[in-house]
Order: C-alpha cells, then structure tokens, then sequence
C-alpha cells in the first residue's frame, strides 16, 4: 500500500480518498440504507450519514461507540463470537434489533462483510431498517427472510471504497440519466448472468432489464427519482437467461459531490436485492390467509347447518364426556326425557339408563372408543318415571380439544310393541301353516289308506258270503270235491288280495308315522338320507298321484347324517308343494330333482324344478314373510319363510335361490353333516 493511501487511513476512511474513491464514497453517503465500518472488536471507525439520521447520534458520537451499545439481541461474548464466526465465513446476513439514542428499538437487516486485503482487517456494515416490514409480515403471521446467492469470491481493488462495494451481497450498479448501465459489482454479474464484457458491448440498459414496465414508464421513474432524489420499490427483472425475478430496488440520484463540486454526467447508484423467494413466500402465506378466511368462513356455515340439522332431529342427541357426564343435548332430548337443560348438565348416562350398572356402562364407554361407534338398543328412564326403549348410536370424537360421544337416541317402544306383535303373530301362523301341513299330510294318507283298506273288506266280504255257502253245502251233505276245490281257490285269492292292500296299507302307516313324528317332534337323531328321502316322497304320493309329475331323487345310498330329519321333511314337503302350486300351475308333465351331495362334512342339497321360473327382481324378497304371488289363492307367504328359518336356526345352515323365468327354480341349501 502507498504512504498516500496509508495517510488517507490514518486520517479517515472516507475523508481523503482519490476521485474515482471520492465518487464511490458519495455513493455510500447516499444510500438509503445505513452503513459503518467496524474493526474486528466492533468499534465503529467510520459511519455514512443515514448511520447518523437513523440512529440519532451524532457521527462523533457513534465513532466513539461499540456494536455492542446499539444491538440489544446478543451480549458482548456473543456479538464477539459472533464477529469471530464471520471472520470465518467472510460474510454473514441476519437479523436483529438496535436501540436507537432515543430510546426506541428498531429492527434491523444487516448484512456484513469481513475484508482482510487491506493493512487493518475490518468488517463494513450495510443495515437496513425493516421495522415496518417485520410488522407486516407479523400480521401475515410468519416471518421469512429473502436469501442472497453467495458470491463466489471477493474481488480486491486498490481502494477499500471499492472492495465495500464490490463484496456487497446486493447486486450494484451505476447507471446515467439515460439509464445506461457504467459500471457494476460482482454480485451483478452473478445475479443477472451477464459479464463485465458483456455489459460493455451491449451497452446495457436498465430498459432492458425492468421487466414490470415500457421504456416510457422507466424514463419517467427515473425523471421522478431525479426530482425526489432517492426511492426504494419492487419490480421484476429480467435475467440473461430470460427468468424473471423479484427484486427490491434502492435508488439514489447523485449530481453533486458535498453539495458543491458538481459531476460532470450526473448518475443513478443502485442496490438491487433478490427477493424472489420471500415474495413467493409472502404469496403462499397470503393464499394460504385467504384459503384460511374462506375456510372459517365455510366451516363457520356448516356448524351453522349442523347446529341447525342437530337441533330440528326427530332424534333425541347429546354430546357427554369420556366419563358419561352429558354436556349437550338438542330440543328432542328433552321433550323425550322431560328434563330442562338446566337439569340435563348436571346428569350423568348411569342417571338415564336402566339395562346396565355404572359399572357396564364405562365398560360400555371404553369399548366404544377402542371400536370408534357402536349401535345397540336398551331402555331408558324418563322423568316421569316412564320406561323407554331406545335405539342408540354413538361416536367417539378425539379430535377435538377434549375426547367426547356423540350419541343419538332413537325411541323405539312402539316399533318394539309391534315386533313383539308381529312375531307372535308369525309364530302362530307359522305353527298353524305347520300344523295344515300336517292336516294335508293326514287326509292325503287316509284318502291314500282308503284303497287298499276298501279293496281287503270287499275281498274278505266276498270270501265271508262264499265261506256261508259253503257251509250250508256241508250241513246239507251236498258238497263234493269240485266245491271244495273251487272254495280254497277264492279262499286263497281273497287272503292274497286282503293281505296285499293291508300291506300297502301298513307301509303308508308307517311312514306317516315317521315323517308325521319328525316334524311333531323335531329331534334329532342318525338317519339314512337316502331313504328318509323315499320316504317323503311316499307320504307326499297322494298329492303326487294327482298329476304325472316326476321326481327324481339323486343321492349316494350309504350316506349317513346325524341331524333333524323333522325339519328337512318339512322343507322338501314345502319345497314340492311350492312346485304343485306355483312351479306346475299351467304345466302337465314337470320335473322335480333333489340332488345330495356331500363335501368336507358339509351336505350340499340341491332342489331344483322346471316350472314357471321366478322373477329375479323379486328374488331378494322371496325368504320374506308374508311375501306371496298367490295373495287372495291360498298363499300365505310363510312357507318359503318357514324354510329359511328351519335351515338357519334349526339346520345351521343358509339357503341360496336362483330363477329365471320360464327356466325353472333351484333352492341350493347347505349345512353340516352333524350339528350339536
């Protein structure tokens, strides 16, 4: 370093400095933002004029301060280590706060360079109020910080005016009146892409930068900043690699030197900061504070519309804590119990129902929150002392504030009356459906017993009127051989018929007294499946022999269950009545199949037949009670009801239907093989 240099040191950083350093150090003067130079213990030795205003100390008072006498944020082992970490670094952005002469606290974004080239090492400072900048971005309610790319290295000039400016981690530039770009910092080159070169051959211009305006609109901004003198502004630039960024611009318009030495081409100096991410930030912030309005606001509707919903149920609500204590209720809550809301708060679930302890009840609770809801009934006490069934649904909310039930209660008592009704009702028409089966069964066997019976009293009538005749013969000493031959002729014959119809008769009897005793009966014992099928179709013979139907039954003959025979033969008598009465309506020759087969301990039995068929749109209802295509011809709707309890209560099984009309019916039942 030359002894001018080293005297203009010792005298003052920014006193005695050359023209091109004298130019650099008005450009400094007067920028908007604050600047001092400090050495590595902090002391302040140097300081522009917006230093002086901001702050309020005079320039001699704040060469005679400390870093550490403004910033309040750290203490001084952390602002010198602070120091320490940056000498480190080389450079450092942050954010904090200074007390100003008068007392009042500002925020500051201080951006420090340490810069070792020069004979004492010394850190320059560029801090930026941004008071009223925290405070908007505090009613967004979130704080960001704009990121500065790094530069890549420090470039040394000769004068440390130049170096301050050259490290500055804000893009700089000087520009003319028109707008021309002179000259400019590293930070430039790396923000914006173009070189040193690059500026110089294209005659780059701020034109062609500014992105947001014409070039009209840039010649008046820079008409208008040349009247006010400064002004500081967002806009979007245009970088060489044709992206667009957001950058906070400072500007200062600079035609004299200490207001008397006058610049030959007057010139604009300006800062250019980056601030593409915190405005995209401050964009997602904002969206997501309008999204959030909208969603207030909607949520706001909607607890609106549920409170009213909740309010005008049929159904009696409340909302209880997780220990039962009921918190809320609606209108119907209380026109069904009887209690005021006043009473109500003061209630526990264990004072309402009467079908389980407290014990139960928190049992009950602790249940329904591992499962998230539950549906069940149980009977409540109102106030008047009255008993009412209830349909309860309940659901567990844990993710609100505190973990509640919802419930909704849903009296019940008289649909209850009625299925109590109805059930004895069905349970007496299914007993009287059971019983007609029999009957039918009954008159069908003594019509079928009739034959033979009629057919051995006339055969032992006619032999009786012989046996008379021949008698007389005897007495009379008349008879001869060929009387005695012909006698025990149609003695034999009359036996012969006599004991052939009693024999027809005596198997029609028995197995009416087998088929006729399962079905009273309905115990369960080992059977033959086989021949216990046989026999069903022969106690159904005389229905049977009506028409020239056929039934086939297909079933291996050494198959053995051990289960209710009763309630199979009153389901293939039910199932071949069905077929009699609907399948075979306007049919002469049908067709019954009953196919067993067995699997795994499980009976498959197949019941097919091919009638009329059934409409498959009816095909879910056709289990249902009272469910009948013959109402006002003698169907009652029970017999395929009948059917399906048998196989599920009695069986343990489950019954399938498949039809299509014009292609007949089949009932596909399975059950096990042996049931306890």
């Amino acid at each position: 370093m030359d002894n001018g240099v080293k005297g203009a040191i010792e005298k003052g950083f920014l006193t005695n400095l050359d023209s091109r350093s004298k130019l650099l150090n008005i450009i400094l003067q007067s920028t908007m933002d604050a600047f001092w130079i400090m050495n590595i213990d902090g002391e302040i030795l140097e300081s522009n004029k917006v230093s002086v205003e901001m702050f309020g100390y005079s320039l001699d008072e704040l060469m005679e301060m400390n870093i550490s006498d403004l910033d309040i944020i750290k203490s001084k082992a952390e602002l010198k280590e602070q120091l320490e970490a940056i000498k480190k670094t080389g450079r450092d952005r942050f954010e904090t706060k200074c007390r100003l002469k008068d007392g009042s606290i500002k925020e500051f974004e201080i951006s420090i360079t340490f810069v070792d080239c020069l004979k004492e090492p010394i850190f320059n400072v560029f801090a930026r109020d941004i008071t009223e900048r925290k405070e908007k971005q505090r009613e967004l309610e979130s704080a960001y910080r704009g990121n500065q790319e790094v530069l890549d290295e420090l470039r040394k000039h000769h004068s440390r005016t130049n170096v301050i400016l050259q490290t500055s981690m804000d893009a700089f530039w000087i520009m003319n009146i028109k707008g021309d770009i002179l000259d400019t910092n590293e930070a430039f080159v790396d923000l914006f892409g173009y070189t040193l070169l690059e500026i110089v051959d294209m005659d780059l211009n701020i034109r062609d930068l500014d992105f947001s305006k014409t070039q009209e609109e840039v010649k008046e901004q820079l008409d208008y900043i040349k009247l006010r003198g400064r002004d500081r502004f967002e806009t979007k630039y245009r970088l060489k690699n044709g992206e667009l960024r957001d950058l906070e611009v400072s500007i200062t318009f600079i035609d004299c030197i200490d207001g008397s030495i006058c610049l030959e081409e007057p010139i604009f100096n300006v800062f250019a900061r980056d601030i593409t991410e915190r405005k995209r930030k401050q964009r997602e912030l904002e969206k997501a504070y309008r999204d959030n309005k909208e969603f207030i606001d909607e949520l706001r509707k909607q607890n609106n519309r549920i409170n009213t919903i909740l309010q005008t149920s049929m159904d009696a609500f409340w909302v209880m804590n997780t220990e039962g204590d009921i918190l809320e209720t609606n209108e119907a809550y209380m026109n069904l119990f009887g209690y005021s809301l006043l009473e109500t708060v003061n209630m526990n679930i264990s004072d309402l129902d009467i079908s389980r302890d407290k014990k139960e009840l928190k049992e009950q609770l602790e249940e329904i929150k591992k499962k998230g809801k539950d549906r069940f009934e149980s009977k409540y006490r109102l106030k008047n002392g009255e008993v009412r069934d209830l349909e309860i649904s309940v659901t567990f909310v844990d993710s609100l504030d505190e973990p509640i039930f919802e419930v909704f209660g849903r009296d019940i008592t008289e649909r209850k009356l009625r299925d109590e009704e109805l059930r004895r009702a069905q349970k007496h028409l299914m007993q009287s459906e059971k019983m007609a089966a029999l009957g039918r069964l009954v008159a069908g066997v003594a019509h079928e017993i009739n034959t033979p019976v009629g057919i051995g009293v006339t055969a032992v009538s006619h032999l009786a009127e012989k046996i008379k005749k021949f008698a007389k013969l005897y007495k009379e000493g008349n008879m001869k051989r060929s009387d005695l031959e012909r006698f025990l002729k149609l003695a034999w014959e009359s036996a012969e018929m006599t004991l052939k119809n009693l024999n027809n008769a005596s198997e029609l009897i028995n197995n009416f007294k087998l088929v006729a005793a399962d079905q009273t009966n309905n115990k369960k014992r080992r059977f033959n499946v086989k021949e216990y099928l046989d026999d069903i179709i022969i106690s159904l013979k005389p229905k049977l022999s009506k028409t020239k139907h056929k039934v086939i039954i297909d079933c291996n003959e050494e198959l053995e269950i051990d289960n209710y025979p009763g309630a199979i033969s009153r389901i293939i008598t039910n199932l071949v009545m069905n077929s009699l009465i609907h399948g075979f309506e306007e049919k002469d020759k049908g067709e019954i199949k009953i196919e067993v087969l067995e699997e795994n301990e499980l009976i498959e039995l197949r019941y097919s037949d091919n009638g009329v068929g059934f409409p498959k749109e009816n095909i879910n209802k056709i289990f249902e009670p009272f469910f009948t295509t013959k109402r006002g011809q003698g169907g009652t709707g029970l017999g395929l009801n009948l059917i399906y309890n048998i196989v599920n209560n009695i069986l343990k099984g489950d019954i399938e239907c498949k039809s299509t009309i014009g292609e007949g019916i089949t009932f596909i039942i399975k059950f096990p093989k042996e049931v306890d």
